[in-house]
């Protein structure tokens, strides 16, 4: 279910800026998990891939 919540907010233009601004909140997700899905959704939205720098840096 979380896959599919994700693959749908990926095609909505304005997702990343919902979660950026706290007006769309995941139940359950922890900072480190917060934080990786505004890295992937800001990511995704410029054009670019995450690299394994950003993966290592979720967990600091």
């Amino acid at each position: 279910m979380l896959k599919e919540a994700i693959e749908m907010l990926m095609k909505e233009k304005n997702a990343c800026n919902s979660l950026k601004s706290g007006q769309l909140l995941f139940e359950g997700l922890g900072e480190i998990e917060h934080r990786a899905l505004l890295d992937v959704f800001t990511f995704r939205s410029e054009g670019r891939s995450i690299t394994s720098l950003q993966i290592s840096n979720w967990g600091d």
